[in-house]
């Protein structure tokens, strides 16, 4: 099994996670500080239902577990609407 995380429209693979951090391989990409990753809740290996499968669970039960501490941000037509930062 395997996972990835989408930047600038590509997968690209998971290396390692490290407590609340994680590492991807970008080795041949065009990738860049400040690019946006989509870790989880787009499309391919991203969506909720892939992710419950890897880790033998139920879809709803992936975005309940994200913590207060990590960002929501809200977006609607592609522009940012909302932050919710608890930190």
């Amino acid at each position: 099994k395997s996972y990835s995380m989408n930047i600038n429209g590509v997968d690209y693979p998971l290396i390692a996670v490290c407590m609340d951090q994680c590492m991807l391989d970008v080795t041949f990409g065009n990738v860049k500080a400040g690019d946006e990753v989509v870790a989880m809740g787009g499309c391919g290996s991203q969506s909720f239902d892939n992710i419950a499968q890897l880790t033998d669970t139920i879809n709803y039960e992936i975005p309940c577990g994200i913590q207060r501490r990590v960002p929501k941000v809200f977006t609607e037509n592609d522009k940012v609407i909302y932050v919710e930062n608890n930190m």
